[in-house]
């Protein structure tokens, strides 16, 4: 079943959806993946209202914030799905520069293990930092003026801030720059609101 799970994530990783979920054994992970891969079609499709694609986009980006690990984690660096994304080696796996203990790993195994990393951020949950993405994607559609835009901005921040003060910070200034002061923003990244899509004017 984990070689299984393992293909399954790593079609999820590169788009194809539909065959990935065949593989899933385990039936929340196959139905999280079936939501996200429904919700990213819904989010793309350029014939609905700009406001219908927000909020897929944003369903798409809290799924894949939530429940990533399970549908398009790594089994290793950067995400150690094999240990439910608790590790506690922290390092790379496939650096043997500094541990000669690891002679082990073949160097056509190191070089095959890092070709597959993510070719953007590399970095624990790395997945999270692809749910910003489709957060912003989701503001891009919403008025910059609603409560929406900043709630969207907001959230996406809380996501990452702890790890990633930069991306906090360009996500605020994303806000500073085009959005509307609301009270709660003073507490941008850390303290975030639902956003309130019913309240934007269609």
């Amino acid at each position: 079943m984990q070689l299984r799970e393992l293909l399954a994530r790593r079609l999820m990783r590169v788009g194809r959806a539909p065959e990935a979920l065949a593989y899933f054994d385990i039936p929340n992970y196959r139905q999280a993946a079936q939501q996200y891969a429904d919700e990213l079609k819904a989010a793309k499709d350029k014939s609905t209202a700009p406001l219908t694609r927000a909020q897929a986009y944003y369903r798409a980006a809290n799924l894949l914030r939530a429940q990533g690990l399970e549908f398009t984690g790594y089994e290793m660096t950067p995400d150690y799905a094999i240990y439910g994304a608790g590790y506690s080696y922290l390092g790379d796996a496939f650096d043997t520069r500094e541990l000669k203990h690891k002679s082990w790993i073949d160097s056509a195994e190191e070089a095959r293990a890092k070709a597959a990393l993510p070719e953007e951020d590399n970095r624990f949950l790395h997945y999270r930092w692809q749910a910003v993405g489709l957060a912003q994607q989701a503001a891009d559609l919403l008025p910059p003026k609603s409560q929406a835009y900043a709630a969207v901005l907001c959230n996406a921040a809380s996501w990452v801030i702890k790890r990633d003060a930069k991306t906090g910070r360009a996500l605020y200034q994303r806000y500073i720059n085009t959005g509307t002061r609301y009270p709660w923003t003073a507490k941008f990244g850390y303290d975030c609101p639902a956003p309130d899509f019913a309240a934007v004017a269609p």
